[in-house]
């Protein structure tokens, strides 16, 4: 069964809220109203949409003309009625809404409300007639008591509608429109439909705003889009008083009345933003389009950017209206724009806010041995900034001197900076196409045999480094054109100031100082871009002057060629990159939407029951929206998941409204926080030397690695490299999940692995597909098993020999976290006596004596030996929930391991002792004791997965026990040096004192090299074991993916949630889908709309400056000699007293043991567990026998091990308050 485009009941909830839509406001009435009810509704609505045109229709009979003259005395007298109207309706809102005598009606609504909770359906009016009506129609919502909060924006709305009311009717005069128009039919549907644009404008200003299909946020605290229609028309307004005050803008009269009458529609078809979106984008396009500017991921970042950019333009402009010099103009636009396509000084500026909300977005630093961070990447790009401005000075100065004597003669260096600019153009383009996957990138249909052949590593390297010089040398290229093609400009050499002195003059200059600084910034931060767009000015500037290359004369012949040749440099760069960006984005919507049509009729799946019909509209709307959209720089919505596409409403590059941290759902997201930065310095890499192409604004890429999938979508460009937005997909995926996770490994496979079992096919077989792999790259991840514990927890020699084992790892963890001092704290456990001196005999002797051994300060004297072992048997017994019956044999079964796992005590533990485990005072021992649980559960299920059931007894060697305890030493020394043993965050006890949430997030953070993780299935209550193991260099496979694809189904997705409220799991528009990847694309929206694990900010290398600085800290690391106490070691942990520290205050680390046979106690004997490389249950090595009980040695036998023999060991404490133990350091003096 196909899924439902929108479900029945949703189909009557959109239409409705379309009629507000259409209507600008006034919706109708709830079903089964009554009808007089719903009869004062409709007249209430009519009455108030039309209170403008009524108002102004008054005014025209009685004051003619003189009304029209904005800043009239009718124009006043218009403007205040209007005002106080509105201020009227909003005080009888507020009477209604606070008076105590509709109390009881507000409070039946409420009620009324409250039962329709769940439905899309308002109730029906109920109450008095004229007060029901007043309050549906007037007031923001039913669902809650009304008391408004705002009040002096009910006076701010009313000012507003008063003052645009009095602009709107001067606007509207007849006798403009008469001049403007000539016809009258023309004129009078401009006047029509501009009065009806005003008064739907006018409607959000005095009751409740329409639902548009504009809405972009879910929250509007200061009701600013309440402004909005006003907002679109006050743009209009602004525009005709300067077409009024400057003549040179007459033409755009029209234009503008055409605009106005066009409102309406526009509004009812979503295609314009609202007021918020409205402000982003303008100063984005102010910033990216005219003043050539890089996207932001934030609108923080784009302001203060902004101010910044505009700063050549204004000294540019200043200097050539008061001193006449372009030269000097020329000078500050090349200075300013090397400086400012450099992000240095941003990342200068918003350390503060960047380097705690968004880490990935700042710069690397490098830790020295003295702590300091020192910003090594920052520092590089400094240095390189200051480079560049003193060669861009001398290049600009070398240019000016060498400037023609005479106007309109070309400069002598012209022809040979076009060579150069043809050249490192070609350099970079085909250095970076041999090394793609697929040839040609226009058309990526055969596989590229350099990437094949495993044997050309050499000559990659070449290509690479060509890439990197040829993309340093393109800014030097395109700026030497730029400046010669200025110098060469008729009127630049005989600069005279007062040329300024007119109008139309000034306005000439300013745009060309504009033009002028543009294109030199985009020289430096849209690098490729530019010398591209340079090559195809040149070939148009070719054509326009019959074949020469190196000149463009006014007078060629043809008007569009003399319009051409008219143009300035800078001017013929911005129409060129115009043009260009328009064709890319029709091709990349047309492919889109190729691969939609082919899916809907060629899948059954995807094939809704209604095809036939829509297929008339698919091929007629869909082209018309294509190409509106690739020249508008408008997103092509595809209409509920179909391949429909109609226009949606402009956005920021960025799509949303802003980033301004990093997103975490959950403890998952932290094995992508924590692969992210080898990633990126990966795929940075690639990118510098060419092996994959660069993320640009709107651009997406892909990374694979295992079940792990990111996506990166470019947002900022600048001369050292881009930033993008990173959004980590679920772990644990859905049907559609998984069946386009399966689609992206098949792709990626096939073109990126060749392990020599296959061949490779040449042709490419995804070419219709949005994914395009492109590479492959290296990261530091997480390897990830689960393993059902059934056959293992379970089994009863497991069972039996835990609660021994659990004695010596509490023994090994009390010790190693209690301090002397606190022992005394701890001894009143109201454990019954009987008890005590049952278990007494069970402790561990002969290991505690070993581990006193090795740390010989732990415990000086017999009393302190005999409170220590009193509060090691009191907290055992607890664990246990020993009784007098089970003392002497304590059993345990799977649900009691794991709420002793969990923290949880056994039922059978008395009220007083839970008290007193439960007292804050004991949060340090409850937290050792939890820990030490989870270390032996971790013991015993890697020695019963290791060992099996063999009954050899590996102790009866003779030196078999002093080894064995030396060997379990080791064993859980690594546990707390190299593991993270803990809960899944999901079933952690709530009074946890580790605090799994943060252990995970700290230990993540750190690095730490392996994570242990215990869980429970809800529906069959099976144990399941969860491993990561850090592996560096892992593979991840890269793909690029339609950017156009990404933007469509993320404004469908925005439209049905927000506007449709249709969020039902099932619908049509997130099915999965193996061509376009949307169900996957629709999980990595950020939230609220998507549902992804992980979301940040970062940054990417493109210049290899990144590269040069990590090679430079590392040469400083590897550079300067170390003892081996002077280096730190990952999870090196001091002792309490510090000894065998090293030089620099550092611990020295003893390095456990070789691998071998160690043993846990038990009553009856010895446990043998296989120790290996890293702990890890899938390491490597010989697997030795597992001695089961079966009678014979007492418990604790052994000696001390002969390797600790004849030196000073110490005794090691974890790390921190939340590390591996989750203890805090037990002495304040003790480093990390």
């Amino acid at each position: 069964m196909t899924a439902p485009l929108l479900n029945e009941y949703k189909a009557s909830f959109a239409a409705r809220r379309f009629v507000t839509t259409l209507s600008g406001g006034p919706g109708l009435p709830p079903p089964d109203t009554p009808f007089v009810h719903a009869l004062l509704v409709v007249l209430m609505s009519v009455t108030t949409l039309a209170l403008p045109a009524i108002a102004a229709g008054i005014l025209l009979a009685v004051s003619g003309e003189q009304a029209c003259v904005f800043g009239s005395v009718p124009s006043i007298v218009y403007a205040c009625v209007i005002a106080a109207l509105d201020w009227t309706l909003h005080s009888l809102v507020l009477v209604y809404n606070e008076s105590e005598s509709m109390a009881p009606l507000r409070e039946a609504e409420h009620d009324m409300f409250q039962q329709s909770v769940g439905s899309d359906e308002d109730p029906a009016l109920m109450g008095p007639p004229i007060s029901a009506a007043f309050g549906f129609v007037f007031n923001q919502s039913r669902a809650m008591p009304r008391i408004d909060t705002i009040k002096p924006l009910r006076v701010f709305k009313g000012l507003v509608a008063g003052v645009m009311s009095a602009a709107t009717l001067a606007y509207l005069s007849p006798s403009q429109l008469t001049a403007r128009f000539g016809s009258i039919p023309a004129i009078w549907a401009v006047y029509v439909f501009s009065w009806l644009a005003w008064c739907m404008a006018h409607w959000p200003l005095v009751g409740p705003k329409p639902s548009e299909f504009n809405t972009y946020q879910t929250e509007d605290r200061f009701r600013i889009d309440d402004f909005s229609r006003a907002a679109h028309i006050a743009i209009i307004l602004l525009l005709w008083g300067l077409q009024e005050s400057i003549p040179a803008l007459s033409l755009i009269g029209p234009a503008l009345g055409v605009a106005f009458a066009a409102l309406p529609l526009a509004w009812s078809i979503g295609v314009l933003p609202s007021a918020r979106i409205l402000f982003i984008k303008i100063i984005e396009l102010a910033h990216t389009v005219l003043l050539g500017g890089p996207a932001l991921v934030n609108t923080t970042r784009m302001a203060v950017v902004l101010l910044f950019f505009s700063l050549p333009v204004v000294i540019g402009t200043c200097i050539c209206a008061s001193m006449g010099s372009y030269y000097a103009a020329l000078v500050v636009a090349a200075v300013g724009g090397c400086m400012n396509a450099s992000r240095v000084w941003v990342d200068a500026i918003m350390y503060s806010t960047t380097i705690a909300a968004m880490p990935m977005l700042a710069a690397h630093t490098w830790q020295s041995r003295t702590r300091s961070k020192r910003h090594i990447e920052s520092i590089g790009e400094w240095i390189h900034l200051v480079i560049c401005l003193a060669i861009t000075a001398g290049l600009v100065a070398a240019v000016i001197q060498a400037a023609p004597s005479t106007a309109a003669t070309v400069h002598s260096m012209y022809p040979a900076f076009c060579s150069l600019t043809i050249a490192v153009t070609v350099a970079i383009k085909a250095t970076r196409e041999v090394q793609q996957v697929y040839v040609p990138s226009v058309f990526p249909l055969i596989l590229n045999p350099i990437r094949v052949n495993n044997g050309t590593g050499g000559l990659q390297s070449l290509l690479g480094l060509a890439h990197v010089a040829a993309y340093h040398l393109a800014p030097w290229a395109t700026l030497g054109w730029i400046a010669t093609s200025f110098v060469g400009m008729p009127g630049f050499a005989s600069a005279n100031a007062w040329t300024l002195s007119s109008s139309a003059g000034t306005l000439n200059w300013i745009w060309t100082s504009i033009m002028l600084s543009r294109c030199l910034l985009i020289a430096w931060h849209r690098t490729e871009e530019t010398a591209t767009d340079v090559c195809l000015v040149m070939v148009v500037n070719a054509a326009a002057s019959s074949g020469s290359t190196v000149s463009c004369s006014s007078t060629a012949g043809g008007s569009v060629a003399a319009w051409w040749c008219g143009l300035d440099a800078g001017t013929r760069l911005f129409f060129v990159g115009l043009a260009k960006n328009a064709v890319v984005r029709i091709a990349c919507k047309t492919h889109y939407w190729i691969l939609g049509v082919k899916h809907f009729l060629l899948n059954r799946k995807q094939r809704h029951p209604q095809w036939h019909w829509l297929i008339a509209p698919i091929l007629l709307i869909s082209p018309l929206s294509i190409v509106v959209g690739g020249v508008l720089d408008l997103p092509t919505m595809a209409f509920l998941g179909l391949p429909l596409l109609i226009l949606g409403f402009p956005r920021p590059t960025r799509m949303w409204t802003g980033f301004y941290r990093e997103y975490s759902a959950g403890q998952d997201a932290k094995l992508y926080a924590a692969m992210a930065p080898s990633l990126l310095a990966s795929v940075s890499q690639a990118i510098a030397t060419g092996k994959i192409p660069p993320i640009r604004p709107g651009n997406v890429m892909l990374a694979r690695i295992e079940s792990r999938l990111l996506m990166f979508r470019g947002v900022e460009t600048w001369f050292e490299g881009s930033s993008v937005v990173i959004a980590g997909a679920e772990l644990e995926p859905t049907s559609c999940h998984a069946l386009e996770g399966a689609e992206v490994d098949g792709i990626l496979d096939y073109s990126l692995i060749f392990d020599g079992m296959r061949k490779p096919t040449w042709i490419n077989d995804a070419i219709f597909h949005t994914l395009l792999p492109v590479g492959t790259a290296v990261a530091s991840s997480y390897i990830e098993s689960k393993q059902n514990t059934t056959g293992i927890l379970d089994s009863p020699a497991v069972l039996k020999v835990f609660p021994m084992a659990l004695f010596k790892v509490l023994v090994f963890t009390l010790l190693r976290t209690v301090p002397q001092n606190d022992l005394l704290i701890h001894r009143d456990a109201p454990v019954q006596r009987p008890l005590l001196q049952s278990a007494w005999k069970r402790f561990p002797l002969k290991w505690y004596d070993h581990l006193k051994l090795s740390d010989p300060s732990s415990h000086a004297d017999a009393n302190t030996d005999q409170t220590f072992m009193l509060i090691c048997i009191s907290c055992h017994t607890l664990l246990l929930g020993a009784t007098i019956q089970t003392i002497d044999n304590p059993t345990v079964s799977p649900a009691s391991l794991f709420d002793m796992y969990r923290g949880d005590l056994p039922y059978s533990v008395h009220p007083e002792c839970r008290s007193w485990w439960n007292h804050k005072q004991r949060e340090p021992l409850r937290r050792a004791c939890i820990q030490a649980a989870r270390y032996t559960l971790k013991l015993v299920y890697e020695d019963a997965v290791e060992c099996g059931d063999s009954t050899d007894d590996a102790s009866s060697s003779g030196n078999g026990g002093q080894d064995q305890h030396a060997q379990l030493e080791a064993k859980l020394q690594s546990f707390v040096e190299d593991w993270l043993v803990t809960m899944e965050v999901g079933q952690a006890n709530a009074s946890d004192p580790t605090v799994p949430v943060v252990a995970w997030r700290e230990a993540l953070d750190r690095g730490v090299p392996n994570v242990f993780a215990l869980s429970r299935r809800s529906d069959n209550g099976q144990l399941v074991v969860r491993t990561l193991c850090r592996r560096s260099g892992c593979v991840v496979r890269l793909g690029v993916i339609s950017g156009e694809a990404v933007q469509s189904i993320w404004a469908n997705l925005v439209f049905e949630l927000l506007y449709l409220t249709n969020d039902d799991d099932e619908r049509y528009s997130i099915q999965a889908h193996e061509l376009l990847l949307r169900n996957l694309t629709v999980q990595t929206a950020p939230p609220p709309f998507g549902y992804p694990v992980w979301v940040s900010p970062a940054r990417l290398g493109r210049a290899g400056l990144d590269t040069i600085a990590k090679w430079w800290s590392h040469r400083r690391i590897h550079g300067t000699v170390y003892t081996e106490l002077d280096v730190p070691q990952p999870a090196t942990f001091p002792s309490r007293d510090m000894p065998g520290s090293g030089s620099n205050g550092m611990p020295s680390r003893r390095r456990p043991p070789s691998p071998q046979p160690l043993s846990v106690g038990s009553s009856q004997g010895e446990i043998d567990v296989l120790t290996h490389s890293g702990g890890s249950p899938s390491a490597a090595g010989a697997v030795s026998p597992l001695s089961w009980p079966t009678g014979g040695a007492a418990a604790g036998q052994g000696a001390t091990s002969p390797g600790m023999q004849g030196q000073k060991p110490r005794r090691v404490v974890p790390l921190g308050s939340n590390d591996r133990l989750g203890l805090p350091d037990p002495s304040p003096g003790a480093s990390t």
